[in-house]
């Protein structure tokens, strides 16, 4: 996934996302550390409370996400701390 669609996904799970997940950045993806020499990129989010990290490398992925264990678990972490 090139920047623009990095950016673009990050702006949809910024939309989509529940409060309890964060949109921390945009990372290279693959062994170019420098952001002007990566080809590739993710997004790095994480959940708010429990502060699990994670990564979304596509939209496809961030679909699969939407029905992962991980943000059910944080939603209801969130949830249930949050009151």
């Amino acid at each position: 996934m090139n920047r623009q669609e990095a950016e673009q996904l990050a702006e949809r799970i910024r939309i989509e996302a529940p409060p309890s997940i964060l949109v921390i950045g945009i990372e290279p993806f693959g062994p170019a550390t420098n952001p002007f020499l990566a080809t590739d990129y993710f997004v790095k989010c994480a959940c708010r409370i429990p502060s699990i990290p994670f990564a979304v490398k596509s939209f496809e992925h961030w679909e699969d996400l939407k029905h992962h264990v991980l943000l059910r678990l944080c939603k209801w972490v969130y949830e249930r701390l949050s009151r």
